[in-house]
């Protein structure tokens, strides 16, 4: 689920529940519609596949802040499964 508000004059977009590869698109399409300027509260995220975590690596390394995330997802963002060690 996604609901953008408006909080100290950021445009914010929450992402609650799962973030799978079912819902990236319709992550793409919020952001799309929400842009420029949007941020992406993860507080709510309780689940995410390498589909949603790959899509959210894709949104920050264009420029969205990714905020209030858990550690959990910090982890899951900063390793990258394309990278072969």
């Amino acid at each position: 689920m996604f609901a953008i508000t408006r909080r100290a004059g950021e445009r914010v977009l929450a992402v609650a529940g799962d973030l799978t590869g079912s819902m990236v698109g319709e992550l793409d399409r919020a952001v799309h519609a929400a842009a420029p300027g949007v941020i992406l509260d993860l507080s709510e995220l309780r689940r995410l596949d390498p589909e949603g975590a790959s899509c959210l690596r894709r949104w920050r390394d264009h420029g969205v802040p990714l905020r209030r995330m858990s550690p959990l997802v910090s982890l899951l963002l900063q390793s990258d499964p394309d990278v072969k060690e």
